[in-house]
């Protein structure tokens, strides 16, 4: 008799706990991060910032791979071309450092007006999870191994809507 009265209290226990944890259950959402700094002009002056920097670098990135190409070469690099090359590497590291800190600068107003319209959506919406789709893995392999598709909800476009309001 205790044995089906400990059985019965664990059936019910279990089938409670059941239906708590399906009342429970968690609403995820992805957004676009590109698509949505793209959408906010402060987003579009960093993006300009961005190909600024790419179009400073590519002529010091091509000079140093010319030299590295000769050093591998049997005449190889004199000692000058060696200092050039320094020269060069340290001109790439600053020049990236600097333009990191005028991206960052210039995109804070847009990461911000994002980061409140995400809440915004998402709590008018009810979810209480949003992951950035690009890395969730929504659109490959990412922080999140599976997403199916049908449940997959991408709020990118509502959250531009918000920011416009």
């Amino acid at each position: 008799m205790k044995k089906r009265l400990i059985s019965l209290f664990l059936s019910i226990s279990f089938l409670v706990a059941g239906f708590a944890l399906a009342q429970d259950t968690i609403r995820i959402a992805f957004v676009n991060p590109n698509a949505l700094l793209a959408a906010h002009p402060a987003g579009k002056a960093a993006a300009e910032l961005v190909k600024q920097r790419d179009a400073e670098l590519a002529g010091l990135y091509a000079e140093v791979q010319g030299l590295q190409q000769k050093s591998e070469t049997a005449e190889g690099i004199s000692t000058e071309e060696r200092a050039r090359a320094t020269l060069l590497i340290r001109t790439i590291d600053e020049v990236r450092n600097r333009y990191t800190e005028d991206i960052k600068a210039a995109s804070a107003p847009a990461v911000e007006a994002i980061n409140a319209a995400v809440a915004a959506v998402a709590k008018a919406n009810g979810y209480q999870l949003v992951l950035d789709g690009d890395l969730a893995g929504t659109t490959g392999i990412g922080l999140v191994v599976y997403a199916d598709p049908d449940y997959a909800i991408d709020i990118t476009e509502q959250v531009i809507a918000q920011m416009g309001q």
